[in-house]
């Protein structure tokens, strides 16, 4: 019998962010050995982070994998060992790193700091010393970001260029101490040395002719920049990526003073993990001829101000606030109404921000059931047919969305209910349109949200899966164009009943010689067709 008691199973997650000798993969590893064999724990997996920054969750994929494997449960081990709390992370919310901590422990695996002064037991004393320690973890981060910041802006002021792709037509030059030239960098090369630096030059003839011939055709021949793109694919140009040319690129060009040979830099603010954050001119570090140039500068003063305005990205709140105002204005709302307003984006962008228009409607408190009701319910029959009347001879033809996209008649079910029917009011003027088949004329109207859902629930119960063309045809539920429209796509449908979205395996189909798709039972029936009949 082994006297030797058993090992407790554990795993071991270290992180290193730089080549820094003190947080090295190997250093780590051999800590937490060494606390796993004072502590009576085995080592049984290991999640290992290699050159990742500890600020945030983003581009940590062992960090994120550990987490995912502690809630799915079924661990080959109960303890997570970790070499102190700056390889858990640097977090600048504290409440982040507890989080994640909180998750493993709720999960019933513990997490065990092997170079920190406290075991991590719940006490008083380890709550202090932990929380003491990520603030400080934290404030690390904060300050070294502090520093590089004024160093790089120390250097971009003397014409160093600091960080990003050089762009088309341009290199990078590496420079020693002395700032003699070492080697020029292609797309994807990184200086060897920290102590090196990088000046902008011009790079390649041909491309430097290329870029002399993107500003002749947008102030010379006044193309724009999509078709300034286009003509450089044509001709098999591509950009410093590789890649074709598109607006964006082009606009880059137009735009960036490097090809003045000014250098700019301080355009962006991203730190500590944040989002890039546009900075106001005032404050960007500026060195202007840093290097040769390679356009005129009056030919590009004048390609910058041929370039349009910027578009104004507007928050949600002011998205919500100016379609209050207009509803205020014309006592409704629609697609029609609000892409006639110059004033608010189109109706796209509220699909696009919030999901549909009828999410957007909800969101200010419009109910667009009500308004419709409600319009022009005082004029007389003789006066409902006349402007329906008028509206088919402005349009050359009748139909439920043209009749509701229009504010100067009543709404279609305004002429059901005083008329039987919207076709019944068209025969009375005149007008004889083909009747819609049976799925158009479920109209969403009739229907609450919760009584979409609750038909689509009994749908998808029947058939475990939802499509557009299932939903077309069940007569008992609007058809899939009105849940688009107030919900959104298959997914957002799948999401709001509360069952994971899964897409419907389709089996691949076979060709014929030809290379086009068999369909067996069209042939089948063509032959049928074709087959002489039989003598009597």
């Amino acid at each position: 019998m082994d006297p030797r008691p058993a090992l407790t199973p554990a795993a071991q997650y270290v992180r290193m962010s730089t080549d820094h000798q003190r947080y090295s993969i190997e250093n780590q590893t051999r800590v937490i050995g060494e606390y796993a064999v004072s502590r009576g724990y085995e080592v049984v997996q290991t999640y290992t982070d290699d050159a990742r920054s500890g600020l945030t969750l983003r581009g940590r994929p062992a960090l994120s994998q550990l987490l995912a494997d502690v809630v799915a449960g079924d661990l080959p081990y109960s303890t997570i060992l970790v070499q102190d709390i700056s390889r858990w992370g640097r977090f600048q919310d504290l409440d982040e790193s507890a989080h994640y901590e909180f998750i493993c422990r709720s999960s019933g695996v513990a997490v065990r700091y092997c170079a920190e002064p406290f075991d991590n037991d719940g006490s008083i004393y380890s709550s202090i010393v932990k929380q003491l320690k990520r603030v400080m973890a934290a404030e690390y981060s904060r300050e070294l970001s502090a520093k590089v910041a004024r160093a790089m802006r120390l250097l971009a002021s003397k014409g160093y260029r600091m960080s990003g792709s050089p762009g088309f037509g341009i290199r990078r030059l590496v420079l020693d101490e002395c700032d003699y030239p070492l080697v020029t960098l292609e797309q994807g090369q990184r200086k060897a040395v920290q102590g090196h630096r990088i000046m902008l030059v011009p790079g390649p003839p041909e491309e430097v002719a290329v870029v002399r011939q993107i500003f002749h055709l947008r102030v010379v021949c006044k193309l724009s920049m999509v078709a300034i793109a286009d003509q450089l694919n044509a001709n098999g140009v591509q950009n410093e990526f590789g890649r074709p040319w598109g607006e964006k690129a082009v606009k880059t060009v137009l735009t960036n003073e490097k090809y003045i040979g000014n250098n700019i830099f301080g355009y962006l603010n991203k730190r500590l993990g944040g989002k890039a954050i546009p900075q106001p001119p005032e404050t960007w570090v500026r060195f202007d001829e840093a290097f040769p140039p390679i356009v005129d500068r009056k030919l590009f003063m004048q390609a910058r101000r041929l370039i349009p305005p910027p578009k104004l990205l507007l928050t949600d709140d002011e998205l919500l606030k100016r379609l209050r105002a207009l509803w205020q204005r014309t006592g409704m709302l629609s697609r029609k109404i609000i892409g006639d307003c110059k004033t608010i984006p189109n109706a796209n962008t509220y699909i696009k921000r919030f999901g549909s228009l009828s999410a957007t409607y909800r969101l200010i408190g419009y109910d667009h059931k009500l308004a419709l009701q409600a319009r022009h319910r005082g004029l007389t029959d003789q006066e409902m047919l006349e402007r329906l009347a008028w509206l088919l001879a402005e349009r050359g033809k009748l139909s439920h969305r043209i009749v509701d996209g229009e504010t100067r008649v009543p709404a279609s079910i305004t002429y059901a209910e005083r008329f039987g029917s919207l076709y019944a009011a068209f025969r009375l003027i005149g007008h004889f349109p083909p009747y819609p088949s049976e799925s158009r004329r479920r109209l969403a109207w009739k229907y609450s949200d919760a009584g979409m859902m609750e038909g689509l629930r009994a749908l998808y119960e029947r058939h475990n899966y939802l499509s557009l063309r299932l939903i077309n045809a069940d007569p008992a539920i609007p058809c899939y164009s009105n849940y688009q429209r107030r919900f959104g796509s298959i997914k957002d449908l799948y999401f709001y009943l509360g069952v994971g979205y899964q897409p419907r395996q389709i089996a691949s189909r076979e060709r014929g010689a030809d290379g086009k798709f068999l369909d067996r039972a069209r042939d089948a029936k063509l032959r049928r067709r074709r087959r002489p009949p039989s003598a009597s």
